[in-house]
């Protein structure tokens, strides 16, 4: 993800030194990579969380679910 960030820094200040066509494809570029970066970023911290509930909500019994979140934890 850090990689993505940089390179989504990187391309728009490549475009703004580029001063032909190109640097249309270098804000795009750049704009790709952050687009990248912030949904890998949403769903580590919301995603996995749904996707959490989602399987407690199908298992049965309360015992099971508290043995998945202690040994999972309750903040993943």
């Amino acid at each position: 993800m850090a990689a993505l960030f940089a390179l989504g820094l990187a391309s728009p200040v490549v475009g703004h030194v580029v001063l032909s066509a190109w640097r249309w494809v270098a804000y795009a570029l750049g704009g790709y990579f952050l687009l990248g970066a912030v949904g890998m970023l949403f769903y580590s911290k919301v995603g996995k969380l749904a996707l959490r509930e989602r399987i407690l909500d199908n298992v049965p019994g309360e015992e099971t679910k508290r043995f998945w979140t202690l040994a999972v934890g309750a903040d993943y």
